[in-house]
């Protein structure tokens, strides 16, 4: 009897297509079923425990996991991470020769060691805010998500350009910041706890940006984003708000993990085709699938009148903030 991969993602179309294309084409030595809920494959799988299993990562709960199955492989939105908890994945948003691969992949090969940076990714939800245009509100557009998300979920804002104003606009002198983290790193001593570069304001925890340009531009973006999972890991945060600059070295390395990427712009003729331009670019190295996680975003003037911790505050109940609110319920 020939054993069954039993397909299961919250996407019920995606699941139905993939089974019936990669059955058309005849390269997987098992033949392929596709679930509609957890419930029904939960009841499939007591009976047909040898086969194997591919499913969305988000629906592999502690007792779905205790059930006596076969092989199990994740389906994942995030490229880069072929083994996620020591398990094998499969990246969704491929050519289905490159689905077909991994899969066949995965099926050959038992566990491996799962990185820690992976693991860390996948338990948090990281969202990109970037834009090659200027003077798009993109900060305050996080500054104000940020907040709103905090008030449910344990949320690390990182603002990663060169030149923050974070100083002025908070009134405050930071005793550390991204500049003194980064060095640590650099050093080889980054501490036994990194959680001690976090600020706390109005429920949203953030690193104070870098005190000088170069600290950015100097450093290995690979540094960068070892140090952001690694606060991630260390915080226990749901989601990690990443205010790209338009440093592109540094956004390639870091794009690719976000799982939401909001593009800021502004309603006139430049920035049209840069956003176009921008794009392009995106599904370059998003490997043609930056449609399926890109939001583009024209956001409202807003007034705020003081700066400090009562700025934040304001953002909350200006024009912007109810903006930020309609986003965050899907009819921005």
């Amino acid at each position: 009897m020939q054993e069954i991969i039993a397909v299961y993602s919250e996407d019920q179309d995606f699941s139905e297509n993939l089974c019936r294309k990669l059955t058309d084409r005849g390269k997987i030595p098992y033949e392929l079923k596709a679930f509609a809920n957890k419930e029904d494959l939960q009841e499939f799988l007591r009976d047909h425990p040898r086969g194997a299993v591919l499913m969305d990562r988000q629906a592999a709960d502690p007792e779905f996991l205790k059930m006596k199955t076969g092989r199990v492989l994740y389906l994942t939105d995030v490229k880069g991470y072929p083994v996620i908890d020591g398990v094998r994945t499969v990246f969704k948003y491929q050519a289905l020769s490159g689905i077909e691969a991994e899969l066949l992949e995965g099926l050959k090969n038992g566990e491996d060691a799962v990185p820690d940076s992976a693991a860390a990714l996948f338990r948090a939800k990281y969202i990109g805010v970037a834009s090659p245009v200027g003077r798009c509100l993109k900060t305050s557009f996080c500054l104000t998500l940020g907040q709103l998300l905090s008030q449910k979920e344990h949320v690390l804002y990182m603002n990663l350009e060169p030149c923050s104003g974070f100083g002025a606009l908070f009134e405050k002198e930071f005793p550390k910041d991204l500049s003194d983290l980064l060095y640590a790193y650099e050093a080889g001593r980054p501490g036994e706890s990194i959680t001690e570069y976090v600020e706390s304001f109005h429920g949203l925890d953030l690193v104070p940006p870098v005190c000088a340009p170069e600290d950015i531009y100097r450093t290995d973006p690979a540094v960068i984003r070892r140090v952001i999972t690694d606060l991630q890991r260390a915080g226990a945060y749901d989601i990690v708000i990443l205010d790209l600059s338009q440093d592109y070295r540094l956004a390639e390395a870091l794009i690719p993990m976000c799982r939401k990427l909001y593009l800021p712009a502004r309603k006139e003729l430049i920035s049209d085709a840069k956003i176009q331009e921008y794009r392009r670019w995106l599904d370059r190295i998003l490997d043609g699938n930056a449609a399926l996680r890109t939001e583009e975003l024209l956001l409202p003037n807003y007034q705020t009148f003081s700066s400090g911790k009562q700025y934040l505050e304001q953002l909350l109940w200006s024009e912007l903030g109810d903006y930020v609110r309609s986003v965050l319920r899907g009819t921005g």
